[in-house]
């Protein structure tokens, strides 16, 4: 006697592994949307409560800055925890390459940055706005101010939104996708600062940089330095120099904030490149 299934047998095992797949997309999905809650929630709370230690160490004791100790601490020891349970990229950049590669990785992240940085000088020059120290005096405490509270608003929102978000978003969404979504809704924390809400082309050119260069390495980690880099120079240079009357910039400025900007893109882009084919070639 012969005996057929007619396939039967192969579709009901076709059907399970259709059925594991999609209950394992579901998981995914749930897992990316609680992504996205426990990052905003990270970057919002621990920002608070930095901002609220910084209130309490003016209130108190103005002339010895300790807030960054118990803010930084708690930053460490939550971004610890979260590690245990989620890969949220807190690792070496580009895993088992060379020094060249990763090299190329932090320079792109530097330059892309820089890139950034050149179209906000071109906004800002194009809504009149002046960019003024958010200190008034250089006490210890103003300067620790400056320094540490840039500091802590760039390591929160690497690790919350490149770290947290970006590494489940990418395992149901394209790239490109998560990049752009990730850069509005980091422009819209922004939007509480009229100053800040001038800078759309510039929060969406940073993020999608900081968010590729984090793609590329796997880490958070180069994204991270030109993340600080940027957020400590630039009020530093308000304090040094400022105010700066952007609006009232001469030609010849802006012309080579466009031309350097021009240049550092091609630089970032040429690097990227490079990286992507090595990686390929290991």
């Amino acid at each position: 006697m012969i005996k057929t299934d007619f396939g039967i047998q192969s579709f009901r095992k076709s059907q399970g592994h259709y059925t594991v797949e999609r209950s394992m997309g579901r998981r995914q999905l749930w897992v990316s949307i609680g992504a996205v809650i426990i990052g905003l929630l990270y970057f919002g709370v621990l920002m608070g409560a930095s901002q609220g230690l910084v209130a309490v160490n003016a209130k108190l004791t103005p002339a010895i800055p300790w807030f960054p100790v118990p803010a930084l601490l708690l930053i460490a020891l939550t971004t610890r925890w979260l590690q245990r349970f989620w890969d949220i990229r807190l690792v070496t950049p580009v895993p088992g390459s060379t020094m060249s590669v990763r090299a190329k990785v932090y320079a792109f992240a530097l330059t892309a940055n820089f890139a950034a940085l050149c179209i906000g000088v071109l906004e800002d020059s194009f809504y009149g706005l002046t960019r003024v120290t958010p200190v008034t005096s250089a006490s210890v405490f103003d300067l620790s101010f400056v320094i540490v509270v840039p500091f802590i608003a760039a390591l929160l929102a690497e690790v919350g939104f490149r770290g947290i978000m970006q590494t489940q978003l990418e395992k149901v969404l394209p790239l490109w996708p998560v990049l752009l979504g990730l850069a509005i809704l980091n422009a819209l924390f922004h939007l509480y600062d009229p100053e800040q809400s001038a800078h759309w082309a510039r929060f969406l050119a940073l993020n999608i940089g900081f968010g590729y260069v984090t793609y590329l390495a796997q880490s958070i980690f180069p994204a991270l330095i030109a993340h600080v880099a940027m957020n400590v120079v630039e009020p530093l240079t308000e304090f040094i120099w400022g105010p700066i009357a952007m609006g009232e910039l001469e030609s010849s400025a802006l012309m080579l904030a466009l031309v350097l900007g021009i240049l550092a893109l091609a630089v970032s882009i040429f690097l990227a490149r490079n990286v992507l084919q090595e990686k390929l070639n290991a």
